[in-house]
């Protein structure tokens, strides 16, 4: 029932969203460049400046859009799901006294929804940085739409052959339900791993601005 209230890993939903949320502001580059007017911003603003406020409006944006999108479907499904006020069909009881699990045990069902969702949220930034990057090299507004795919898929690929850590494992550490790990640990390291994935990519976004103006 948490499950499917939370749709937590389900792969259908978030590859979708994680699209919705890069079309928010993860094209706007292409959407500057198409119009030409490009250079007069960047020679007014200046490059870091410019670079900041694009990096900074398009990961913003997509936690937003995953936030309320994803809020909005556990809306609806409340009335289907009775049972997600009910601890005893809580799949978490065997977690540590003070994990995230143990919110929604304990009655805490506001802040252990408000937690997963932004857990969820925070996941759209760096994809959407990383397909913003990808628009300084492909213009095109569809081929960037679906970077954050593949990118996704990519990565999926490596941590299989590479073996991950855990704390790299993206459907562990952003898309799992339940977690027995305690609430700060379970929010600063998708918060410092999205943060740490911008900062990467919104350089990479910069570098690429300054070229594809230099040559064209």
């Amino acid at each position: 029932m948490i499950y499917r209230l939370m749709i937590g890993g389900d792969e259908f939903f978030l590859h979708a969203m994680l699209v919705l949320s890069t079309a928010v502001y993860g094209i706007s580059f292409c959407q500057d460049w198409d119009n030409r007017n490009i250079r007069n911003v960047y020679i007014r603003t200046g490059g870091i400046l410019y670079a900041f406020s694009k990096v900074f409006s398009c990961a913003i944006s997509a936690v937003a859009a995953l936030f309320v999108g994803k809020l909005i479907f556990v809306l609806t499904q409340l009335p289907a799901a009775p049972m997600f006020l009910n601890p005893v069909g809580f799949d978490g009881l065997d977690s540590p006294p003070n994990s995230m699990d143990m919110l929604a045990y304990n009655g805490h069902y506001v802040l252990w929804t408000f937690f997963n969702l932004l857990r969820f949220a925070l996941e759209g930034a760096g994809f959407a940085v990383f397909a913003l990057a990808v628009s300084t090299v492909l213009t095109n507004v569809f081929l960037v739409l679906i970077m954050p795919l593949i990118g996704y898929f990519v990565y999926d690929l490596l941590s299989d052959y590479l073996f991950f850590p855990w704390w790299l494992d993206l459907p562990t550490i952003y898309e799992s339900v339940y977690c027995d790990r305690g609430v700060a640990i379970t929010m600063l390291l998708p918060l410092f791993l999205s943060v740490l994935s911008c900062l990467i990519f919104g350089w990479l976004f910069y570098q690429g601005v300054q070229r594809r103006l230099e040559h064209g």
